[in-house]
């Protein structure tokens, strides 16, 4: 049983499951598999799962989307003008069966291969780095986790100014511990090969500001506890898809059960060079945010993780 603390205060959603067509798509076999191989072998490249829809990463920056329709039509788009001068062809956005790739591959590896130029330097080197081992799986201190997501961000019913009036007040709590406003997203999730706990996950490059990601990472925690608190069962179903869909293009290891999650706790990523902060003021942190809503007083974990070589 999940513990939410109090009512949740808007019915959230995580529509994240991915369609069979794009994993068939990008498994080693399909015909995109190459940019899985890309993201196997570097540790800039990412894919996050979005639905009918998988965002091609390098670095912190979507470079690429895959999308499928209904018709199990699938099309490559790019959001950014200046992504699509680095040899993007338009006609790639007109729907087609995946297999029709096949024979552009080499014009879709040139595209990605320009388009590693285009990408700010910001979003490639610092915590880019760090993001990149934790998807990679460079945990040395952290067996038995496994990661099934990145930038996570529930949604909800509602326009978006119903929902910050209905979340104000709530994350005011935890902005007080943080001295500032906090981000729209944990930067990953990640479950417990048992399958039953789902960390949610921030990344930070340094162990100074620990009140502020202690803070972040626990509204995300609530976040999230009040989306399992509506229908656990539904939400352990995307949980898997999730974990099922990384495994299967080989970009995580296998669960070893099925998911059903009993706890939601929030985990800090540090890199090594970073230092760790004393569980003193971790603990100190997390009992200042008694009685924030949604907050049920765990203590974030820590992870270190490994920047030297993030093959898995």
């Amino acid at each position: 049983m999940i513990a939410t603390t109090s009512p949740a205060p808007l019915p959230f959603t995580f529509e994240r499951a991915p369609v069979p067509v794009l994993i068939e798509a990008l498994a080693p076999e399909g015909p995109l598999g190459f940019i899985t191989e890309l993201v196997r072998n570097e540790k800039l490249w990412d894919l996050g799962f979005r639905g009918s829809r998988v965002d091609v990463y390098r670095g912190r920056c979507v470079v690429l989307q895959v999308e499928a329709d209904l018709e199990g039509q699938v099309s490559l788009s790019v959001e950014s003008p200046k992504f699509r001068k680095a040899g993007f062809d338009a006609a790639w956005k007109s729907g087609r069966p995946a297999g029709d790739y096949a024979s552009i591959v080499p014009a879709i590896r040139g595209y990605l291969e320009s388009v590693t130029q285009a990408v700010n330097p910001t979003f490639t080197t610092g915590e880019a780095l760090f993001h990149g081992a934790l998807t990679h799986h460079r945990l040395p201190s952290t067996p038995g986790v496994v990661v099934i997501d990145r930038d996570a961000a529930l949604g909800s019913t509602g326009t978006a100014a119903e929902r910050e009036a209905v979340l104000k007040g709530p994350r005011h709590s935890y902005e007080r511990l943080a001295a500032g406003t906090l981000g729209k997203e944990a930067d990953a999730l990640a479950l417990a090969a048992d399958g039953t706990t789902l960390f949610v996950v921030e990344v930070k490059s340094d162990a100074k500001p620990i009140a502020k990601a202690v803070a972040q990472v626990s509204w995300y925690a609530a976040l999230f506890r009040w989306w399992l608190g509506r229908d656990a069962q539904l939400a352990s179903e995307t949980l898997q898809s999730l974990a099922t869909a990384r495994h299967t293009l080989r970009l995580a290891p296998a669960l070893a059960g099925a998911v059903k999650i009993e706890r939601v706790v929030p985990a800090i990523a540090l890199p090594r060079s970073a230092g760790a902060p004393s569980p003193s003021s971790l603990a100190e942190a997390a009992r200042r945010l008694a009685g924030a809503p949604g907050h049920d007083g765990t203590v974030p974990v820590l992870w270190e993780l490994d920047t030297r070589s993030v093959r898995l």
